[in-house]
């Protein structure tokens, strides 16, 4: 668990490092910021194609939120961009989270 703690920021588990500000160096913005969100992205666009859009939309945005908390919270300058993006891809998640509790609901 080192090496994720280092990759978090010195934060004890994944939901400590993600509510504020995170704390890294570049390998930290280009890993968690941009390789880890391509990868999870990539994934959602799947789940896209395969026609589960709920889910896949879910994913993609989750991607997208890590890659405004990472990418753009550690570059200083820009760390509106971060607070606006992660603001609008929790807002995401939570209705992509309420459309799958109607269908699981409603349409089952």
């Amino acid at each position: 668990m080192p090496l994720l703690r280092h990759w978090l920021g010195g934060a004890s588990s994944i939901g400590d490092g993600l509510d504020g500000s995170p704390e890294g160096d570049a390998f930290t913005q280009w890993i968690l910021g941009v390789i880890f969100p391509v990868i999870i992205g990539i994934g959602g666009v799947v789940f896209l194609v395969r026609q589960t859009y709920g889910f896949g939309t879910f994913v993609a945005i989750f991607a997208a939120f890590l890659h405004f908390h990472y990418f753009w919270g550690l570059t200083g300058e820009h760390v509106y961009v971060s607070v606006l993006g992660k603001n609008i891809a929790a807002l995401g998640m939570i209705l992509c989270l309420a459309y799958g509790m109607y269908v699981f609901i409603f349409r089952m």
